[in-house]
């Protein structure tokens, strides 16, 4: 039997594990355990999340983010991390994405000389401290499920064996596609809100390698959104919390205080859950903000994505979303032309970059047929 130990530190990249998660589940040649941590702790604690999704989590490692800065909690992560690796021994350990917390982890694997299979390496967002730590965190892993050709061949120039990497699409596609979806009628009864005709969703998060302050930043994007609500009646703004980073303390407490101030035309939530976001965002008339969802999950909803700042700069894009700069005027000018672009249909014909929506059947096909080895010399 193989031992598989899934990493998870945030709601999203739960979300996005989840089918890779349940397929190797209900595979009795694999034993599947859990290590929850990061975000999942805290005011905006989501473990009940994983529970809810049928799963035990059998290593709640808390960093304390709230009070914790990032570097301290990424010492105390690698630290308690080394302690559940050196009891629990798995075979192979799966890590999705860029965060600190899961350089951490990564590196507390190479000690213990434990496999990692990375997904989602090669990948750019310039603009966020992440870029850095997903590259170490490629280096860091043995195999590599890359979400596109370009992706994987730039994981092969930073001098990764070929024959470890394989594109298999995104996670994120898989979940647009396969997750049942609720109605909206349902939507407005479980999250006690009363949805308007045309809403756009809005996630926000700070871009930390941004030297701009993140709450004149939120401001700006605030009051561009109250601008075209102004021009758009009728229009709603459902906003999702961003991540715990470094200045998301200041983009929570002015969004509070923006809903606060227009309740009848906005609602925010700490945490939607991946089938409710999912089910709103194919409702919705757009995207706005720099949330890698609008990069990933939006096209394959038809749905098109105003992409601000500089947070997701280097990522492929298809052709629904649109680059602007965090300007008022330009991004009423171009969320205005996007909502009159999408009630004329405008977006109907576009197409997912990143795979047809097996990426979990493929890497498990794959993995099934490799023989783990605790051996991880690397030649460049």
């Amino acid at each position: 039997m193989k031992r598989v130990l899934f990493f998870t530190g945030t709601r999203a990249d739960w979300g996005l594990l989840l089918p890779l998660v349940n397929r190797f589940k209900a595979d009795k040649s694999y034993e599947v355990s859990i290590l929850a941590t990061g975000s999942h702790f805290g005011n905006e604690g989501t473990l009940n999340e994983i529970i809810h999704d049928g799963f035990n989590i059998d290593y709640p490692v808390d960093l304390n983010l709230q009070q914790n800065p990032a570097a301290a909690a990424m010492g105390l992560g690698l630290e308690k991390f080394d302690q559940v690796l050196q009891k629990n021994q798995p075979d192979l350990a799966f890590i999705l994405g860029d965060r600190y917390e899961a350089l951490a982890f990564a590196i507390a694997c190479q000690f213990n000389k434990i496999p990692v299979a990375h997904l989602h390496g090669g990948e750019i967002t310039e603009g966020a401290i992440d870029d850095a730590f997903r590259h170490s965190i490629t280096k860091l892993s043995f195999f590599h499920f890359a979400t596109s050709e370009g992706y994987a061949k730039r994981i092969a120039r930073l001098g990764e064996d070929p024959g470890r990497i394989f594109n298999v699409g995104a996670l994120g596609v898989e979940n647009a596609r396969q997750t049942k979806l609720k109605s909206k009628e349902l939507l407005e009864a479980e999250l006690n809100i009363k949805l308007r005709e045309k809403f756009v969703l809005v996630t926000f998060h700070p871009a930390t390698l941004e030297l701009n302050d993140p709450a004149l930043e939120i401001q700006t994007l605030l009051a561009a959104l109250l601008e075209t609500l102004k021009r758009h009646s009728g229009l709603q703004l459902i906003f999702t919390m961003p991540n715990v980073d470094p200045g998301s303390g200041q983009v929570k407490a002015a969004l509070f205080d923006f809903v606060k101030m227009n309740p009848w035309t906005s609602c925010v939530f700490d945490s939607l859950g991946r089938v409710n976001y999912l089910s709103l965002l194919a409702l919705s008339e757009a995207v706005v903000g720099n949330s890698s969802s609008g990069i990933i999950e939006a096209p394959v909803f038809k749905v098109p994505t105003l992409n601000i700042g500089s947070r997701q700069t280097g990522r492929e894009k298809a052709e629904s979303i649109v680059d602007v700069q965090m300007d008022l005027n330009a991004i009423v000018e171009k969320l205005s032309w996007m909502l009159e672009q999408k009630g004329q249909g405008h977006f109907k014909n576009t197409k997912s970059l990143f795979g047809e929506g097996n990426a979990s059947a493929e890497i498990k096909t794959i993995l099934d047929s490799i023989s783990l080895s605790r051996d991880l010399r690397k030649r460049f």
